[in-house]
């Protein structure tokens, strides 16, 4: 998940030793501020459109078969 989520931008990463406790944490602050809940639900979505798509991934795929001669 850390090549896709940006901690505190789009989402965040918990440490699995402390993940009940952050969990709690990290939703009780979204429950609370619901800007930052917006912002972070933007911010999300921009990133996998730019990034994440099928055509971004399909993309990847042809490159990687040309750089190996097989298109």
């Amino acid at each position: 998940m850390k090549e896709i989520v940006r901690d505190g931008k789009t989402g965040y990463l918990l440490d699995p030793d402390r993940i009940v406790a952050q969990l709690r944490d990290k939703l009780h602050r979204l429950l609370q501020d619901d800007e930052l809940c917006r912002t972070m639900g933007r911010n999300s979505r921009e990133r996998v459109e730019q990034h994440f798509t099928w055509r971004h991934a399909a993309d990847r795929w042809l490159a990687l078969l040309r750089e190996d001669g097989l298109l």
